[in-house]
């Protein structure tokens, strides 16, 4: 996922909502997610600018997602798409 300053415009840094989202993400697989159903959604890497002390235009993430059933993808992929924008 590319999170740009197009999506946070009224943020002055993509940072505070990237940092916020490995909470909304857990939040998924331990709300939403029948826990019948194996579910992993791992966020491996998150960036945010280039240097120290210089205010980030965008902020970048990459994750995995690991589920079996079809009906679970699709529903994880949703909420997903929700907490990234």
């Amino acid at each position: 996922m590319l999170y740009s300053e197009k999506v946070f415009r009224s943020a002055a840094s993509p940072a505070p909502p990237l940092a916020s989202l490995p909470v909304n993400v857990q939040s998924i697989v331990s709300r939403v997610v029948d826990p019948m159903q194996p579910a992993v959604v791992t966020l491996g890497k998150m960036e945010v600018g280039t240097r120290f002390n210089v205010i980030a235009e965008n902020g970048h993430i990459e994750e995995t997602v690991r589920i079996f059933d079809t009906r679970t993808r699709d529903k994880v992929e949703e909420y997903l798409k929700h907490y990234a924008e």
